[in-house]
């Protein structure tokens, strides 16, 4: 995608395209930077999205995953991405897959800016003071600089969708819209939500024409953003539609057990609810000065551009989807009809409140930068305010010390010796070997190519998948707590049990023991045992 037609900047003495680039280059090295620093290869999901995507193209990587044989819902990241798996490592995918997003991030979020606010420095301000807030604080755990994986490239076509649509270039919009969709229906599902609430606020204030596309424009949009959409949105709904008994069992087990620091507003912290909520004062503090939602009549006394309202309109739509997951989540706890709370909890899955925890930071950054302006003309002090934020944002995204550090929360030596192993692994065990590696590890397919019979972290998108899932969890956390009650000692017979009930071949252990046999190799901190042959 190019950069956009240069807008009129009467504060900034370059030509509007250069500033742009400026802006989106500045971005882009910016949160690379942030991404070496705080987010090293692999990230918190990388493992997650590669592992599937290889195994994708390549079947016969980590035969027997029944993770990576799961649903692949997110198709259309595993069909554009996938592929370099088959030429590169993954740390290598994950390189170049990092700069690909990025730069689209970094360029979509320099056009939507650039077009909402004529200060030349509003992009990366902005994203600055962005990334410094959610590193710090977001509220259910929702970012977009934080490695590869399909929702980042949903953020990059959404960024330009809006600020296409804010030209009235409905039909380019509708492209990215969909292709946003197809790449993370959730994201940009809510995203096109938005859209609509804010486009009908707008329109019963009486915005004009600015938001009201003629009905063929219309038309033609929503047939393009459906088409565009559907190679991601049929794989998601068919996972969706499967047939499969104790359904409600699988949506609490999703809710509540496996992502309820995103789903679940009972589980969100205090602190996220004091930050987002201080947000949303401040930022309807900003749009009541700034004029942002007057009517059309009194519109010549607003502060704000026309692309600018729109943007707020489509931010509000996000508080509005929130507010409605609000009350659903905390419904479920009301409520004392189990159908009631069943429907609750199966609308809890779809992500309400992940929208809100980008575009409301994002928002109150451009509304702070714009006040820096009074018609249309800096004023040095609050220029010097906003600016040293911005500065100060910047530098606690690079130095704080997050957990994103270290995907798997080991030590130093700890985390080598687990490399070690998996290494090990990968060298030695068939590629055909079934490992029970630690349930909370997040890397073990990543540096072992090996399948791992289950951890917590990789859990399948279908209902059927998440319910073996938790039986797999619970069986194994069942065998090591009854075997080694029995005697405080995993021995043979017990380990021949395991093996059956599992169809493991392998068992990697670090705190878990004594075994009586042997390991077949070791290091400071992990053991490998080969589990007794048994029939299968």
């Amino acid at each position: 995608m190019s950069s956009p037609a240069p807008h009129s900047h009467p504060n900034s003495r370059m030509s509007p395209r250069i500033v742009w680039w400026l802006n989106a280059v500045a971005i882009a090295l910016f949160w690379a930077a942030y991404l070496a620093i705080q987010v090293p290869i692999p990230g918190v999901n990388e493992p997650h999205y590669l592992c599937k995507a290889k195994h994708f193209w390549q079947p016969g990587y980590c035969p027997g995953d029944f993770f990576l044989d799961s649903s692949d819902t997110h198709f259309v990241f595993y069909l554009t991405f996938g592929w370099l798996t088959q030429f590169f490592s993954l740390a290598t995918v994950a390189f170049l897959g990092r700069a690909i997003a990025v730069t689209l991030l970094a360029t979509g979020w320099t056009s939507l800016s650039r077009r909402v606010t004529s200060v030349s420095w509003a992009p990366f301000g902005s994203a600055a003071m962005f990334l410094g807030l959610t590193s710090w604080q977001n509220f259910s755990g929702e970012w977009i600089v934080g490695g590869l994986e399909s929702k980042v490239i949903a953020y990059g076509c959404l960024f330009f969708s809006w600020s296409l649509m804010f030209d009235g270039r409905w039909k380019s919009s509708a492209v990215l819209m969909g292709t946003a969709i197809s790449f993370h229906p959730v994201v940009a599902g809510w995203g096109l939500i938005a859209t609509c609430l804010g486009m009908g606020f707008l329109k019963l204030r009486d915005k004009g024409s600015f938001v009201s596309p003629s009905p063929t424009e219309f038309g033609l949009a929503f047939v393009t953003t459906l088409i565009c959409s559907l190679p991601g949105l049929i794989p998601a709904l068919l996972t969706l539609m499967k047939p499969v008994k104790r359904m409600e069992l699988a949506d609490q087990l999703q809710v509540f057990r496996r992502l309820g620091h995103h789903l679940n507003p009972a589980q969100f912290s205090l602190a996220a609810y004091l930050v987002y909520g201080g947000l949303l004062v401040l930022w309807v503090c900003l749009v009541w000065w700034q004029g942002g939602f007057q009517k059309a009549s009194e519109e010549t006394s607003s502060r704000l551009n026309g692309a600018h309202r729109f943007w707020l309109a489509i931010v509000l739509g996000s508080v509005i989807v929130t507010c409605g997951g609000l009350v659903v989540g905390w419904a479920n706890y009301a409520i004392a009809d189990p159908g009631l709370t069943q429907f609750l909890t199966k609308l809890m899955k779809f992500y309400p409140f992940r929208l809100v925890d980008v575009l409301l930071p994002f928002s109150v950054a451009l509304l702070l930068i714009d006040f820096t302006q009074v018609d249309r003309r800096p004023v040095l002090w609050r220029s010097a305010v906003v600016g040293l934020l911005s500065v100060a944002s910047a530098a606690t995204a690079l130095m704080l010390v997050m957990p994103s550090r270290n995907v798997d929360g080991y030590t130093e030596s700890k985390t080598e010796s687990w490399i070690d192993i998996c290494r090990w692994i990968d060298q030695h065990l068939p590629e055909d070997a079934l490992v029970l590696a630690p349930r909370s590890s997040v890397t073990f397919r990543w540096y072992s190519s090996r399948a791992a019979y289950v951890t917590f972290k990789d859990c399948p998108q279908d209902a059927a998948g998440i319910l073996e899932w938790n039986r797999r969890l619970n069986l194994y956390q069942e065998w090591a707590s009854r075997s080694f009650r029995n005697d405080r000692l995993y021995d043979d017979r017990e380990l021949a049990e395991l093996a059956r009930l599992t169809g493991a071949t392998h068992l990697l252990a670090s705190l878990m023991g004594p075994f009586e046999r042997e390991p077949i190799h070791h290091n400071e901190y992990y053991r490998i045992y080969k589990l007794p042959d048994v029939e299968k």
